[in-house]
Parts: structure tokens; C-alpha cells; sequence
């Protein structure tokens, strides 16, 4: 009995790994976001456009890199750049998904800031294509001098596995 778990357990890890090998490539995914700062000072955060290239490895792994452009559409801010950083696991059958992020944020205007979070996200898409589309919520905790911001953000896209 005890031979047999270790050999089901690599069993289904090969079938996993064979069936999602079909799905690696390129990956393209754009998509707006907007978010909030839910402790002190609460308020809006601009609205953000992202483009995301990145590789999806093994059909589960999809590294990306994700540059982002904040509107000035809220008061004082400016159009303003940040680079994004981001690991994604994408299961092959569930449509669900979770990724950490990397936030460079205000590379233009300064000051800059960091900031480590994660998202998790449902995705719909033609896997013979390709294309799907993606909603997801994610928490990106801010460092600003020796405080913490905590940013809440939601995101609506679109993704090109090719």
C-alpha cells in the first residue's frame, strides 16, 4: 500500500505535466485596473493600464513582466509609470489562478516606492486558440518612508497564449 501512493502521486504529476506541456508559449495579457487604499490616508489610486508579456512554462508556471501606466484621473496624480514583476500559477483545468507580484511604482514622477503582493483571479478562455479573458483582485501593500499603504486593487483583461 505504501509503495503505491508515491507511484499514484507521480503518475499524476507526469499526466499533469504531459497534458500542459501542449499549452507553454508566449504569453500576451492587457488589462485596467483600479484601486483603493483601505488604511489611513483612504482614497482612490489612479486608474492603471497594463501590458503584460511574459512565457507560460509547462502550461502552469507564466513569468511576466507587466508595465503599467497610471492615469491621472484622480486628484493630485499624474500620468505616472511602474514596472510589475510577476510569478502566476495557472492551473491547466481549473480556471483559477493566484500570482505574486513585484510593484516598481512612480518611475517618472518619483518618489519611488515598492511594493509585494499577490492576486488571485478567475480566467475564461479557448485553450485550442488560445485567447481567454481574466478578472481578478489582488492586495498590493506599499512602502512609503517608514509606513505601509495597504492598496487593494481589482483588474479586468484579456491574455494570448500563443
Amino acid at each position: 500500500m505504501r509503495k503505491s501512493i508515491p507511484i499514484a502521486f507521480f503518475l499524476v504529476l507526469i499526466s499533469v505535466f504531459a497534458g500542459a506541456r501542449a499549452q507553454a508559449g508566449w504569453v500576451i495579457e492587457g488589462s485596467v485596473g483600479k484601486g483603493g487604499r483601505v488604511n489611513d490616508p483612504r482614497g482612490w489610486e489612479p486608474t492603471n493600464v497594463m501590458f503584460a508579456p511574459g512565457y507560460q512554462i509547462l502550461g502552469i508556471l507564466r513569468p511576466q513582466l507587466g508595465i503599467v501606466g497610471d492615469l491621472g484621473d484622480v486628484k493630485n496624480s499624474k500620468f505616472d509609470l511602474q514596472l510589475r514583476p510577476m510569478l502566476g500559477i495557472y492551473p491547466p483545468i481549473l480556471p483559477l489562478y493566484a500570482r505574486a507580484i513585484f510593484a516598481f511604482q512612480n518611475l517618472v514622477h518619483g518618489p519611488r516606492h515598492t511594493a509585494i503582493g499577490g492576486a488571485v483571479g478567475l480566467k475564461i478562455g479557448l485553450p485550442f486558440i488560445g485567447l481567454g479573458i481574466f478578472a481578478e483582485a489582488g492586495v498590493l501593500p506599499r512602502f512609503v518612508s517608514s509606513t505601509t499603504q495597504m492598496v487593494v486593487e481589482g483588474r479586468l483583461g484579456a491574455f494570448w497564449v500563443f
